[in-house]
C-alpha cells in the first residue's frame, strides 16, 4: 500500500479546499501504523483516506422503558440491573428478552464488546504479551457474560445482522452495535421507538472501538495520480454531503456532520445525531493492538468469550487460554 500523507501533503497534487484537517482525528488516526507489530498504532504511515464509520452505541426500546418506569441506563450495572428487569416481560404479545447483541466467535464480535473492556480500561496486547487475563479485562468479561445471559441462547452465533433483526423485529429491549444502523431501525416497525445513548459507564469511563470504511492506493499503481485524484473526490465535503441521501451514515467529515443536509435526514431520529457525533469525537478509537496477524488473535480471543457466554468455562478460564492462544501467536 502506499503511504498516503506525501499526496494529502503535496500542494500540487492535493486540491487546496479539499481540507484534510476536517476529517475526525481519530479516525485519521485509526489509518496511521508505522507496521511495528504489536505496537506504533496511530503513528507512521497514512495508509487511507476514511469515508465511512462506526462507533458503538446503546439502543434501547423508548416506549418499553417508559411503560415499565426504567430510566436510560447510564451505566454497565445499570444496563445489567435494567435488562434483568425486562427479561421476559410481554411487549405487543411477544416474550421479549431484555438485550441482545453480537455473540459469534470471530473478531467483529470484538466491536459490540469493546464498549466494556475499554470501560475497564483493559487493552489485548501490552508489551508485545497478551493482557485479556488482566484483572481488568476478564471484570468486563464477567459483566459481558452477566448481560447476555438476557439475550436469547441464539445470540451465541449471531453476527451483527442477526443482531440487527432480532431488535429490528422487537424481540430485546436493548442492544449494543453500530451506531450508523440507525437508518434500518427508522425504516422498520420500531421507527420511532428507538432512543439512542452514549456506550455505558465502567470503572474507567467511556469506550468504543469503531469500524472504518477507507480508501487507499495500491504501492504498485502504474496510475497514481488518477487514484488520488479518486479518492480526493470520493472523500470531499460535496460528495460526502450528497452521499447522505443515499444512506452514506456516517460522514467522516466534522463540516459534514454538523451540515443542514445531515440534520434534516435525522430529523425524525430523536438524538441521534447528536450521540454518535459525541461518540466519535470523544470516546472512539481503534481499540485493537495493531499487527499483520489481527483476525488469527481476534478470532482467538472471541471463541473464548463465546465459550464464558455459554457457561462452558468460567470468565477467567477462558481469558486466560485465550491469553495462551495469542501468545502462541504472537511468539510464531
Amino acid at each position: 500500500m502506499e503511504d498516503l500523507m506525501p499526496w494529502v501533503e503535496d500542494t500540487t497534487k492535493t486540491a487546496p479546499d479539499w481540507d484534510f484537517a476536517d476529517f475526525y482525528s481519530a479516525l485519521i488516526e485509526s489509518l496511521r501504523w508505522d507496521q511495528t507489530e504489536y505496537s506504533g498504532a496511530g503513528e507512521g504511515g497514512l495508509w487511507a483516506i476514511p469515508a465511512n464509520e462506526e462507533g458503538y452505541a446503546l439502543f434501547y426500546r423508548k416506549d418499553i422503558l417508559e411503560a415499565a418506569g426504567i430510566a436510560a441506563p447510564d451505566t454497565i450495572d445499570e444496563l445489567i440491573e435494567a435488562a434483568g428487569q425486562l427479561h421476559g416481560t410481554v411487549v405487543d404479545g411477544i416474550e421479549i428478552n431484555g438485550f441482545v447483541s453480537r455473540g459469534d466467535k470471530t473478531y467483529p464480535t470484538l466491536n459490540p464488546f469493546s464498549t466494556f473492556f475499554l470501560a475497564h480500561g483493559a487493552t489485548d496486547i501490552d508489551g508485545g504479551q497478551a493482557a485479556v487475563n488482566s484483572t481488568e479485562y476478564v471484570a468486563a468479561v464477567e459483566q459481558w457474560v452477566q448481560l447476555m445471559q438476557y439475550a436469547p441462547v441464539s445470540a451465541s452465533t449471531y453476527t451483527w445482522y442477526e443482531a440487527q433483526q432480532d431488535f429490528i423485529s422487537g424481540n430485546a429491549a436493548f442492544y449494543i452495535d453500530a451506531d450508523h444502523m440507525a437508518p434500518d431501525f427508522e425504516k422498520s416497525p420500531i421507527g420511532g421507538k428507538v432512543g439512542y445513548s452514549l456506550p455505558p459507564s465502567g470503572p474507567k469511563g467511556r469506550g468504543s472501538s469503531m469500524w472504518v470504511w477507507s480508501l487507499g492506493m495500491n504501492g504498485a499503481s502504474r496510475k497514481k495520480d488518477a487514484a488520488w485524484q479518486f479518492i480526493q473526490w470520493a472523500t470531499s465535503k460535496e460528495f460526502l454531503t450528497t452521499a447522505i441521501a443515499n444512506g452514506n451514515m456516517n460522514p467522516t467529515r466534522i463540516s459534514v456532520a454538523e451540515s443542514e443536509e445531515m440534520t434534516a435526514a435525522t430529523a425524525e431520529w430523536g438524538n441521534y445525531n447528536e450521540v454518535w457525533q459525541e461518540i466519535l469525537a470523544e470516546y472512539a478509537q481503534w481499540a485493537y493492538t495493531p499487527s499483520s496477524r489481527f483476525p488469527e488473535i481476534g478470532d482467538a480471543w472471541t471463541v473464548r468469550i463465546q465459550s464464558a457466554v455459554l457457561g462452558q468455562q468460567s470468565p477467567q478460564e477462558a481469558m486466560d487460554e485465550a491469553a495462551e492462544k495469542i501468545n502462541a501467536i504472537i511468539a510464531d
